[in-house]
């Protein structure tokens, strides 16, 4: 019973469930003007991308984008124990929360077998570990599974969709080469008849950006635009919710533009823009990058966070 629920289930059943709008606040004809102005807006620069020059706006790129275009120029991806956690994990949270796993561990164990199987990236990267790295995946996974299944009270709603793959969204068409990709890790589906209305749920800290380019992409994809965007912290039981309206997907075409802007010319060969801000000190490419250099070198010594003489 939710009555029953521990506090920190009760603020995310809450979050999701609590004051929703009895009809669709973005109507058809709003959505239909928000796909148009999306594609309006983003058409003159993919006019300059050649064959092979695909532009990814996702939940990586999107808010080093909007802060510092450069700072997307990392290392080419590696996988680690930590950044696999989620997609090893988050098979096994659904196994776990529609009964065909009791246990974390084999749930992961289940769900890393499967990626192997399949020939995943994820899966190929998996398949040639030794014994010690299969066993900090496990670890990592085991972790990220056990905290999200405890965050959320899972079993309190009775439609439940999980993101295994992201929702990709080509806003100028079949062949365009701007790609918009949304991943909540699951969809809280709540039936109205005649209709399916959504509730996405994101694991992970607050990010507004990132709420309203899964809160976009998810709309233009469907067809159907969501009612909020929860996001659940299971680490510390955090819980922010943004509700979705015209003005929040008008927010986020400005940020896929800036986003795509900034993008483009590093997709096209071209250096991207330096622009200093806190973040350069724990950058990637700190090392290699002069302006960032530059501006750490000029700000003043810190002792806790005090500036020293």
């Amino acid at each position: 019973m939710t009555a029953e629920l521990p506090p920190h289930q009760r603020a995310v059943l809450d979050a999701v469930l609590d004051d929703l709008p009895d009809r669709q606040v973005v109507s058809q004809v709003s959505l239909g003007r928000v796909k148009g102005e999306l594609k309006k807006r983003l058409m003159p620069y993919a006019s300059g991308l050649g064959e092979g020059q695909e532009v990814h706006v996702d939940r990586m790129s999107l808010p080093a984008a909007l802060v510092c275009p450069a700072s997307n120029e990392r290392d080419p991806f590696e996988w680690s124990a930590q950044n696999a956690a989620r997609s090893v994990g988050l098979p096994a949270l659904a196994s776990l929360v529609r009964g065909g796993d009791r246990d974390p561990l084999e749930a992961v164990e289940r769900s890393m077998a499967e990626a192997i199987d399949e020939a995943r990236s994820v899966g190929e990267w998996l398949g040639g570990l030794d014994g010690v790295g299969h066993a900090a995946v496990v670890a990592a996974a085991v972790t990220w599974c056990a905290r999200a299944l405890v965050a959320v009270p899972w079993s309190s709603f009775p439609s439940l969709r999980f993101g295994i793959d992201a929702v990709w969204h080509r806003p100028l068409g079949s062949g365009s080469l701007v790609v918009m990709r949304g991943r909540p890790d699951a969809t809280v589906l709540i039936r109205r008849h005649p209709v399916t209305e959504q509730v996405l749920v994101v694991l992970g800290a607050f990010d507004e950006a990132i709420g309203r380019l899964d809160a976009l992409t998810v709309a233009c994809k469907l067809g159907r635009t969501p009612l909020r965007v929860v996001f659940v912290q299971a680490s510390s039981g955090q819980v922010d919710r943004l509700d979705v309206d015209v003005d929040l997907l008008d927010a986020a075409i400005d940020d896929a533009e800036r986003a795509v802007a900034a993008l483009v010319p590093a997709a096209q060969g071209q250096p991207a823009e330096e622009i200093p801000s806190g973040r350069c000190w724990s950058c990637d490419r700190r090392d290699r990058c002069v302006t960032g250099t530059a501006w750490m070198a000029a700000q003043p010594r810190r002792v806790a966070g005090v500036p020293v003489a």
